[in-house]
Order: C-alpha cells, then sequence, then structure tokens
C-alpha cells in the first residue's frame, strides 16, 4: 500500500476516535450531571425530623435516611439539633445527647474534626441556634447497600430524658462510584478534556475532509484536462496552464505534481499533432479581436509545442504585445524585431498554408501597422520578407494588398500556356538546320501557339493590342488561323502575368482567363451544348489553378466556396475526384475545405446556373475574360452560328462580369453591332525583328537572322560593291525586305512563307549542305 494511503488510513481512525470520544464524553457529562443533581436532591430531600424530648423544653433533630459515601476532602451529612424553649423552661439547664450508630459511621464537629461513636453533644437551653453534627459512611467495605440505625440518647443532670433510634440506609458500591465519577467529570478536569478532544477530532476530520475534498477537486481538474486533450485540444491547453499555475502557488501534494507532469508530456505530442488548428484559432481570435484569448493560445503554443514553434510563437506574441512606438535607441532593434516576427508567421504559415492563412494575415497585418518613425520603411522591410515565391498566395488576399502595392501585383502560381512539346520535323529539313547551326525546334514551322517555344520569348505586340487588352467585348481579326491563335494564346499569357509587353502599358490582370475553342466536337448546335462547353472550361481552369494555389478556397466567402465546389463535382464527377485532382487526399495533410461533405449536387445544367458559377472569381479578379476562338476549317458556318449565340447573351454575361473577346480569321463573315471590331496587324518592321530573334535563339547567337542563311559569296564579286547603287548586298535585303512585306502584316503568314522557302530549299535537289541562293526568294516575291 501507498505510504499515502497508510497515513490518511491513520488519520481518518484518529479523527474518528477523537470524535467519538467527544461525542462519549458529552453524553457521559449530562449522564454525570443529572446523577450529579440526583444525589444531591437525595440528599436535600431524603431527611427526618425527630423529637428528641418532650414538649418542655422541645429537642428537635433533623437528620438524614439516605447516605452515599463521599470523598476525604467533602463535608458530611449534617446533622442539626436544636431546642424550643418554653416560659417555664430553665435556662440554666444542660442537655446532652449521645449519638451512636451500629459502627458504619463517622462523626465530625464543625471544625472538621473526625470522631466514631458515640458521640456526645451538649446543647444549653440559652442556645438559640442550632448545634450541627456532621456524619459520613465510614470507607467502602461492601458492595451492596447497607441499613443501619442511628440512636440519640437525651438526658440532663444525669437522667436520661429519651432514647430515640431511627434507621439509614448507606448506597451501594455501584451508587458510590456513580457519585465519585459524576463528581470527577462534573467538578474535574476529565470534561474539558473531553470536550478538548472532541473538538479537535471535530477540527481534524473537518481539516482531512477538506483536504479530501480539494484532492478530489484537483484530481476532478485533471481528469477533464485529459478528456479535452482529444475532443477539445485548445481547451485542455488553457486547463493544463491553469494547473500548472495551480501547482506552483498551491504546493500540490506529490502524486498530483507527478500526475500533472504526466498529462503535460502527454499532451505535448497530442499539441504538436494539433498545430495547424492553434494557429488557425488563433487568426479566428485576432480576427474577432479577441486579443485576450489570441494571448492564452499564445501561451499554450509556448509551452507545449516544440522547441521551434515555441520560439517562433514567442517571437510574434512578444511583438504584438508592443503598442508603443519606440524610442530612438531602441529602433533599429524594435524593426529587427518585427522582421523577424514576420519571418516566423510566414515559416509557421508555410507548414500549414491552408489552416494558418488567417493568422498569417491577420499578424502580418498588425505588424504592418505597427507604430514606428518610418512605416513606409517597414512597409518595405515586410515586403522584401514576403517577396518570396513560397509567400505568393499571401500577395493576393485583399486584406493586405493595400499594404502591399508591389506585391499584390504578382501573379498567381498558374501553370504555364506553353506545353514545351517536342517537334518533330522531316529529317532533310532539321539536317539542313543542323548544317547552319539551328537546333531543333524548327523556328519557321507553326504548329500551335501553346507549343511554339519563341511565341512568348520574342513577342511584339501587333498594332492595336492595346484595344485587346482592354476590359470590353470584342471581336478580334486576323489575317489567319495562326495570327488569331497566337493572339489569344499572349492574351491569356498577359491576364496571367506570364507575359509583359516591352511596349505600351502592361495587361490588366485583373480579369480571370477562360479559353473556348469553336465549333464544338460533340455539338448539336444547341444553347445546352455551349452551356456545357463554358462550365467545363470555366470548371478545368478553375482547377489548373487550385492545384498550385490551395489556399484560394481558404480565403473565399463560405457561399462562394459552395457554389464553386458544385461546379468542380459536377465537372469532375464526384468530390473525391476533385480532392484526387488537387492533391487532397494524404492523410498528412489537413483538409483545407470544410464544406466538402457539404455541396448540393447540380439536378439539371442550364444558363442560370452557369451564370451563377462565372460569378465566383478568384480574389483580385474583378472580372471573366471568355477567350473565343474559332478553328475554320470546313465549320465555319457551324463556328459562325454558335459565336452569336454566345453574342446574344452578351447582357447576361456583363452582368455576370464576364468579357467576350472573339478571335475570327478575316475569312469569316461575322458582324454584330454590338461588338466592337479591331484588326489586328503587325508592322513589317515587327515581323522582322520577331523573325531574326527566332534564328538568332534557335542558333544559339551563331546567325544574326534571316539574312544568315543566305549564300553571299553566290554574288559576284566584280559587282560587290559595298553601298554602291547597284550592290547586290542592298538587292538582298530589299528582297528580304519585299519577302516581310508580303506576308501583309500577319506572323502566320511570314512563319508559313519561312517554312516554305526552306522546303523547297532542301527538295531542289541542291547540295544539302549549302544555304540559300538569293534567287530563291524570287519564287516568293509578287
Amino acid at each position: 500500500m501507498k505510504p499515502f494511503a497508510m497515513a490518511e488510513i491513520w488519520n481518518w481512525l484518529l479523527t474518528k476516535a477523537l470524535v467519538i470520544g467527544g461525542v462519549a464524553a458529552g453524553v457521559f457529562l449530562l449522564l454525570a450531571v443529572l446523577l450529579r443533581v440526583n444525589f444531591d436532591v437525595e440528599r436535600a430531600h431524603y431527611a427526618n425530623e425527630t423529637e428528641l424530648s418532650g414538649s418542655d423544653p422541645l429537642i428537635v433533630a433533623l437528620h438524614p435516611t439516605n447516605l452515599s459515601y463521599l470523598a476525604a476532602n467533602e463535608r458530611g451529612y449534617p446533622i442539626s439539633i436544636w431546642i424550643s424553649a418554653t416560659a417555664t423552661t430553665s435556662v440554666s439547664t444542660i442537655y446532652t445527647v449521645t449519638i451512636i450508630d451500629e459502627g458504619h459511621l463517622l462523626f465530625e464537629d464543625e471544625s472538621g474534626k473526625i470522631a466514631s461513636a458515640p458521640f456526645v453533644i451538649t446543647v444549653p437551653v440559652a442556645t438559640t441556634g442550632r448545634i450541627t453534627v456532621y456524619v459520613r459512611p465510614k470507607p467502602l467495605q461492601r458492595r451492596d447497600a447497607v441499613s443501619t440505625r442511628l440512636h440519640f440518647d437525651v438526658a440532663t443532670g444525669g437522667i436520661r430524658i429519651k432514647d430515640v433510634s431511627f434507621g439509614m440506609r448507606i448506597d451501594s458500591e455501584r451508587d458510590t462510584w456513580g457519585r465519585a465519577l459524576a463528581q470527577q467529570f462534573s467538578e474535574g478536569l476529565a470534561l474539558p478534556l473531553a470536550l478538548a478532544s472532541g473538538f479537535l477530532g471535530y477540527l481534524i476530520d473537518n481539516r482531512r475532509r477538506h483536504v479530501q475534498s480539494v484532492s478530489q477537486s484537483r484530481q476532478a481538474t485533471i481528469t477533464a484536462a485529459k478528456e479535452l486533450m482529444q475532443s477539445d485540444p485548445i481547451r485542455a491547453g488553457e486547463r493544463l496552464l491553469a494547473i500548472e499555475n495551480q501547482v506552483a502557488a498551491e504546493g500540490w501534494p506529490e502524486d498530483l505534481r507527478t500526475e500533472v507532469g504526466a498529462t503535460t508530456d502527454q499532451f505535448k505530442a497530442t499539441c504538436r499533432q494539433k498545430e495547424s488548428m492553434f494557429l488557425e484559432e488563433i487568426g479566428k481570435a485576432l480576427d474577432k479581436g479577441l486579443n485576450v484569448q489570441a494571448a492564452r493560445l499564445f501561451a499554450v503554443m509556448e509551452d507545449y509545442m516544440t522547441q521551434e514553434t515555441a520560439n517562433y510563437c514567442r517571437t510574434i506574441h512578444s511583438v504584438l504585445l508592443s503598442q508603443k512606438s519606440p524610442t530612438t535607441d531602441d529602433r533599429m532593434s524594435f524593426i529587427n524585431l518585427i522582421k523577424q516576427a514576420a519571418v516566423a508567421t510566414t515559416t509557421l504559415w508555410q507548414s500549414y498554408p491552408h489552416q494558418a492563412t488567417r493568422f498569417a494575415t491577420q499578424v502580418l497585418l498588425r505588424l504592418v501597422t505597427m507604430p514606428v518613425p518610418d512605416p513606409d520603411g517597414l512597409k518595405d522591410l515586410l515586403s522584401d520578407v514576403l517577396d518570396v515565391p513560397k509567400c505568393a498566395p499571401l500577395w493576393h488576399l485583399p486584406e493586405l494588398q493595400r499594404f502591399f502595392p508591389r506585391l499584390a501585383m504578382q501573379p498567381y502560381v498558374q501553370p504555364s500556356l506553353a506545353r514545351n512539346r517536342v517537334i518533330v520535323d522531316d529529317p532533310p529539313v532539321e539536317s539542313w538546320l543542323e548544317n547552319l547551326g539551328i537546333s531543333n525546334p524548327n523556328p519557321f514551322r507553326y504548329t500551335t501557339a501553346a507549343d511554339d517555344p519563341y511565341l512568348q520569348r520574342y513577342w511584339e505586340d501587333p498594332e492595336r493590342w492595346g484595344f485587346v487588352r482592354n476590359e470590353m467585348p470584342l471581336v478580334v481579326r486576323a489575317a489567319c488561323d495562326a495570327d488569331c491563335d497566337m493572339a489569344a494564346h499572349m492574351l491569356r499569357a498577359g491576364l496571367r502575368g506570364q507575359y509583359q509587353s516591352a511596349k505600351g502599358s502592361p495587361t490588366n490582370v485583373t480579369m480571370f482567363d477562360v479559353s473556348l475553342s469553336l465549333p464544338l466536337e460533340t455539338s448539336d448546335g444547341s444553347l445546352t451544348d455551349i452551356v456545357r462547353a463554358i462550365s467545363s472550361a470555366y470548371a478545368e481552369v478553375w482547377l489548373s489553378l487550385l492545384e498550385n494555389n490551395q489556399w484560394i478556397i481558404m480565403s473565399m466567402p463560405d457561399s462562394e466556396r459552395r457554389v464553386l465546389l458544385q461546379m468542380l463535382s459536377w465537372y469532375a464527377g464526384s468530390l473525391d475526384a476533385v480532392r484526387l485532382r488537387l492533391r487532397l487526399l494524404d492523410k498528412e495533410v489537413e483538409q483545407p475545405v470544410d464544406a466538402f461533405e457539404d455541396v448540393p449536387e447540380v439536378a439539371q445544367l442550364h444558363l442560370g446556373q452557369l451564370f451563377t458559377w462565372l460569378r465566383v472569381r478568384p480574389p483580385r479578379f474583378e472580372k471573366t475574360c471568355l477567350v473565343v476562338t474559332c478553328r475554320v476549317g470546313n465549320a465555319i458556318s457551324a463556328c459562325v452560328e454558335e459565336i452569336k449565340m454566345l453574342a446574344e447573351l452578351d447582357t447576361q454575361s456583363a452582368e455576370a462580369g464576364v468579357i467576350l473577346k472573339v478571335f475570327l480569321p478575316e475569312a469569316v463573315a461575322f458582324d454584330n453591332p454590338f461588338f466592337n471590331s479591331v484588326n489586328l496587324r503587325w508592322s513589317d518592321d515587327a515581323l522582322r525583328h520577331m523573325l531574326d530573334a527566332r534564328i538568332q535563339h534557335a542558333s544559339r547567337n551563331k546567325l544574326g537572322g534571316l539574312t544568315d542563311l543566305f549564300d553571299v559569296s553566290m554574288i559576284a564579286p566584280s559587282l560587290a560593291l559595298p553601298d554602291g547603287p547597284n550592290d547586290p548586298v542592298n538587292d538582298l535585303q530589299d528582297k528580304i525586305d519585299c519577302f516581310v512585306r508580303e506576308s501583309k502584316g500577319s506572323l502566320g503568314y511570314l512563319l508559313e512563307r519561312c517554312d516554305a522557302l526552306i522546303r523547297s530549299h532542301v527538295q531542289s535537289g541542291v547540295d544539302p549542305e549549302a544555304k540559300l541562293a538569293p534567287s530563291e526568294l524570287d519564287r516568293f516575291i509578287g
């Protein structure tokens, strides 16, 4: 058995004994008092008045008839004798009264002198008072009560006048002991000691009960904290902090201190698994202005998390507590401390980008508004801390954008529109290009804009490109399908921040781009197919964005998030498919979307549902740009009909914030009075620069441009007069300029013509390693 348990048992036994003793003493006191009162009453009332002589004079004795044994220091029972004299009584007469017993009594006079029988009393007639003699039983000799007789002989002048006797009873041993005990408890120290024992027992028992109650209360507090560890670790942490403070302040017993220590260790292990939950709750508390609640949660993290996390939280918390402007001497150290807090905040956020977004937002908002002498310098300092790719999701939060305008313009992390697919050309053409130092892919062969590795690198804006970037519905006309494809591709790249024009204003990055290619592959020409195609395209763009920016889901209002997840679930087939696409099935990563289990299904897709979905955009995007391209081929009429259906939705699209951009080749006949139209053309210089830049890149700068593909040595030396009026080199440049000019401002036509030029050369049967002859241009110049 534990020592503490044994001590408890002995303590319990002692208190019970003291309490029982006190109660018994009280009862015994009552009995003793009653017994003592009874004896006193007997002593007072069991007395007899007896005439010892005749009527002249009248001698009377007042004596007891019942005796009890007395203590040695206690006065005996009184026997009073007196004379009632008459007128004829001689005052000179002296009477003697001789008292004789049967050997059981002792006598004592008023002075306390003890004597045995016979005991003689002289009673003068002149006496007006009483003469008293005291009688007591001899020391105890029998267990039972004794009866005895007391004789009174009255004489005067040697002559006996009268002999009177009467019986007396002497108490038994039991009665004697009862009286002795009653006397001791009523007059001695036994009673105070008994009462003190009982009161002390009560106090000890009351203290023991109090200690037991406090111990049970403390144990219940520890148990409650243990139960909260799994269901509500945040409250459990607060409880444990309070318990530890109690332990230090109240000095808890060793067993409870040990249990608290074990509980704390267990909670630390639980706490580290719930770190993201604490950060999320701190963010909520700060967002609601519950600074005290946030401080309590910070305290839990500082005490129970890993050392690294605790240090981060301690740094952040210490800065948030600073509300006064620092002095001049402390200004730099305070600024550095704010920077450390910002680094700690972003580090914690990077560990839990879904759950800690609100935490990071609220902390950074407080850091950037700290009372410092140079607020702009503080913003620049914090911008440098946040200006890393991993912090990109924080840049786009509306709450932070107004404090960090430079970061707010950074684009979302989105997949590139360029596919970087390897394009294999004809072996003779590849061989000829390699001989000239041009690596694959062929800089002249156009497939699609997404597969062209040179397009975004060397793109130059065509004329009137600013109209294309504006937030207005527009029909963009171009010379051919390739130009339309390239222009639509570059508009989307600009909207995604993946391309910045070297000329003019930057592309408006507040429009969310969605691409739709017409005519639809499986369409019966109905509006339902258009609605389905746009919905699918919009959902696909959203999923592509969320793959690298999952934090967007948590930054959205609940109502918008539900609408978004409804669309994604419809497109993917189920919410589990959405989780799989967004890589949210990893058990190590906590689900960032609480609304995953409460998303309404789409009973039937209709136009109203589409525009409900189109109104949901990522943060910072104000509009949705629907980029429509038309594959002409043999389906011009189908493409035009579908574009007309889209044009009829212009009013509803505008209300939903959707801007329609239609890219059409000039060969397609389409006219709509509600749509502005713009024709795209490149200047000859822009076309030449883009073409030469392609050749330079493909040859790793070994070739300077299109001119270097021609063999200048084939020009007659006698005619090679530099800058002369008939200079063949100038003739070559003129031919190239004419070649570019006849592309009619179309990059697609220019690349097509260059590709045809080199294929014609390779297929002509000349030396496969020979450069182009200037005369070969004549076939491509009208």
